[in-house]
This record gives structure tokens, C-alpha cells and sequence, in this order.
């Protein structure tokens, strides 16, 4: 299932209606509702929408969006400071294709504001999980009737999500906007208050056979993780619990790789479901490559700790042999062991040994070297 919200985009102070009422300039953006139409171009993003391949008009045309809207803004005439709104669909990464998260998105505005209102639609491909976005004319092209915003708005968006997801088998993620942000934030009164309502919620979901996967914490000492995830598999009756780290301490901007990997294994080995990984640029900048890298490999680790540690069949089955190809010094075997086969390799070649049966750590004075030429009866030539 999809993680659904909207919000008003409003209109900038330096507004222009004196040109607005030129029809000749209702296509120029410096002339008009600048917010409005950055909320369009930002939706239509070549970059994020595969050259607009997935970019689709519900009352207009995707092309003309921003000036079919103004057309109608100016038809009935604009009252207030809202010039649209803003909405988004984020999907579960893999959960959906480009192709099925536009046919949803477009079902979705169709049936929630279709029958009255202009919506460009748009399927974002520059994250890992695909999200459509709507922008929303809040006039109505039929009776110029303004789009109220109202709480039940926003609770019709997203039963109509939940069904078309449900038609397409996809599975609800109920995001925790409450998580503790930092060690002193950890299991408080809104922390919890919200996760008895992501349980009621989950209850909801199963009710009408969707499927559910529950968010959770964030920054938490190691102390709390535990009670956490108990806490977590009674409320939401045992739903899938993924958790971001948790980060164990507050103190190690670029190193929250491994704070976060701490907190992962420990939730892990007491319920978590997934580990969502963090990288060294976390509460810095947007990561690169390696710091994906680099925070993915630290999860894995923690995850397959966690693994051994519950006794899940067959996990220590790539450690084992790990130990083996150590025991007889079978380098190759070791690389293929490891997590991180192409990190190891540099290691060992930017710090070559004298002696191809040892690592530069200790040499001829390997405790392994000695053992295995002490039980083959040969020469231990530590000199």
C-alpha cells in the first residue's frame, strides 16, 4: 500500500494579478502564482519522470497544465492565498513498477477529485521507492467551487489509495512521524501515543485484507530497544516492524553507519522485520555512492548478527566456512566468503605480507601458520 498526504501550496507575495487578468501572459510564470508553478515544474522534472513518459493530465493536458489551470483560476477569479495543492503517493521500494504506480496514481486522482478538479500526475523515479505526485487546481473547472482542505479530505485520499492498491495487491506502510529524532526523545508519551495509533490503523488495514508494514525509531539508547520492539509486536499485533538504526547515540556525525547498525542488530535479534540502513552522511548531506555502500554493508552486518544470534537456520553457514578458509589460510575461499569481497582484496594488496602465507598483521609469527605446520609435523620458522 501507499503512504498518501497533501498540503496547500500558497501563493507568493509578489504576486502579479494585474498581469494574471492579460490572457496573453497567463502562460508566463515570472507574470503569475510563482509557487504554483513550481509545484507543476517540480512534478514534471524530465529527471524524475523518465522524460515524462509518466506524466499524465486528469481535466488537462500535462503539456499545458499550469496555464489550463490559471485559465480556470482566472475564469471564476482567485480567492485566498492558496493556488493548489500538493500531494504525494509513496510506494514500498519494490513494491510497484513505474508503469503500475502511474496507473494507480492516475485511478486515484481520478477518483478523488475527477469529477471536479484539474490534477497533473506525475511517477518519480529518482529514489529508491516510486512516489507519484499530484498538483491540484484547488478551483473547480466546473462551478469555480474551492477545494476545502478538510480533515476527512485527507482521510477520503486515503481510503481511495487503499482500495486501488488493494485492487493491485500492494501493501500499506504506516510511516511513524512521531519517531524520536534523538537519545532524549527515545519511548515518550508521543512516541508510544503514536504507535497505538499505527496499531488501530494496522487493525483497519487487516479488517479489509491489506496488508501492513509498521515504521519505528530512530535515535534510541540500547537499553530501550528491546522493550521497544515488544512493545511494537503487541500493539500492532505483530505486523512487520522495520526500524531506521535505531541510532544508539547521538555523538557520531559520520560514523552513524555504525551507531545505526548497533541500535539494527540489537532491534533485530528482538523482532525487527527489516533494517532500514543509514549512512556516514546521515544529519550531514544528501549521501553518495560510497556512503550507500558503506551504509548498506554496515546493515547486512547487523542484520546477519542478528540472524546468528536468534539461531535462524543456516545463517552461520557462510561464517563457518569463513572460519575454515582462515584455518587453512585459503585466501580466495575467504574472499568469497566475504561481505565485502572487493574491500578485503584492496586491504590485503595496498599491505602485501613478505610471505604469502601470512598478513602483514604478524608475519611469520601467525598463531594459524605455526598451528597448521605444528600438526602437519613440519618446521615452525618463526626466525
Amino acid at each position: 500500500m501507499a503512504v498518501t498526504g497533501f498540503w496547500p501550496v500558497f501563493k507568493n507575495l509578489r504576486a502579479t494579478l494585474d498581469y494574471a487578468d492579460n490572457p496573453d501572459k497567463t502562460t508566463l510564470p515570472e507574470y503569475l502564482d510563482e509557487d504554483l508553478y513550481a509545484a507543476l515544474r517540480y512534478a514534471e522534472n524530465d529527471d524524475k519522470t523518465d522524460l515524462k513518459m509518466f506524466a499524465g493530465g486528469i481535466n488537462c493536458s500535462a503539456q499545458n497544465a499550469y496555464a489550463e489551470m490559471i485559465a480556470v483560476q482566472r475564469r471564476f477569479g482567485l480567492r485566498g492565498k492558496v493556488v493548489g495543492y500538493h500531494g504525494i503517493q509513496s510506494f514500498r521500494e519494490g513494491e510497484v513498477t513505474p508503469e503500475q504506480a502511474f496507473a494507480i496514481g492516475k485511478e486515484t486522482a481520478r477518483r478523488m477529485w475527477g469529477d471536479r478538479y484539474q490534477v497533473l500526475v506525475t511517477v518519480h523515479l529518482n529514489t529508491d521507492n516510486v512516489h507519484c505526485h499530484f498538483v491540484v487546481n484547488p478551483v473547480s473547472f466546473k462551478d469555480g467551487a474551492k477545494f476545502q482542505n478538510k480533515i476527512g479530505d485527507h482521510k477520503e485520499l486515503r481510503k481511495i489509495s487503499d482500495e486501488i492498491c488493494r485492487e493491485h495487491d500492494v501493501t500499506i506502510s504506516l510511516g511513524d512521524a512521531c519517531r524520536p529524532g534523538c537519545l532524549a526523545d527515545a519511548s515518550d508519551v508521543c512516541q508510544i501515543e503514536e504507535l497505538v495509533r499505527l496499531g488501530e490503523l494496522t487493525k483497519r488495514a487487516w479488517a479489509r485484507d491489506v496488508q501492513v508494514m509498521v515504521e519505528g525509531p530512530g535515535h534510541m539508547p540500547m537499553d530501550q530497544i528491546a522493550a521497544n520492539m515488544k512493545i511494537q509486536q503487541t500493539i500492532c499485533m505483530g505486523a512487520p516492524f522495520y526500524v531506521l538504526g535505531p541510532l544508539v547515540t547521538d555523538i557520531a556525525p559520520g560514523y552513524d553507519h555504525i551507531t545505526s547498525a548497533i541500535g539494527g542488530a540489537i532491534a533485530a535479534q528482538n523482532g525487527a522485520a527489516f533494517l532500514c540502513y543509514v549512512t556516514p552522511a546521515e544529519h550531514l548531506a544528501l549521501p553518495n555512492v560510497e556512503d550507500v555502500k558503506q551504509g548498506i554493508i554496515a546493515s547486512k552486518i547487523a542484520a546477519h548478527a542478528a540472524d546468528i544470534a536468534k539461531g535462524v537456520r543456516g545463517a552461520r553457514e557462510i561464517d563457518d566456512k569463513m572460519a575454515d578458509a582462515r584455518r587453512v589460510l585459503d585466501w580466495d575461499a575467504q574472499w568469497e566468503c566475504a561481505i565485502d569481497p572487493e574491500t578485503a582484496k584492496q586491504i590485503r594488496e595496498d599491505r602485501k605480507p613478505e610471505h604469502e602465507d601470512t598478513c602483514s598483521m604478524c608475519g611469520k609469527f601467525c598463531a594459524v601458520r605455526s598451528m597448521n605446520k605444528a600438526l602437519a609435523g613440519e618446521y615452525i620458522d618463526i626466525l
